[in-house]
């Protein structure tokens, strides 16, 4: 019998986050502008965003300033800007001559 109950609440887990995924994935098709300022964020966090950037079609302004991004992050948010993005606010971090290339 407990065998059986873990295996509903597994499977009640899995539909629970396939909803959550929808819905987050609705809620950034919604959003105009984002911001991280001074968040401790590096590279690892700005590629992560980036494959978030593809959910957001709308997005028009975008603020990182205060970070620690550098040229990895840069290209990889350079590859995955929304077209109707007017602003990108990457002021003081870390991001060099190779980076700032890709934006």
């Amino acid at each position: 019998r407990s065998r059986a109950l873990h295996c509903r609440l597994a499977v009640m887990r899995s539909v629970q986050a396939h909803i959550d995924a929808r819905l987050h994935v609705e809620v950034l098709g919604t959003l105009q502008w984002m911001d991280y300022s001074a968040v401790g964020w590096d590279d690892f966090h700005a590629v992560h965003l980036a494959e978030v950037l593809v959910h957001c079609p709308i997005l028009t302004k975008l603020v990182l300033t205060g970070n620690s991004i550098g040229d990895i992050g840069a290209a990889k948010l350079a590859q995955k800007l929304p077209r109707g993005l007017q602003i990108i606010d990457l002021a003081n971090n870390s991001i060099g001559p190779k980076g700032a290339e890709h934006l």
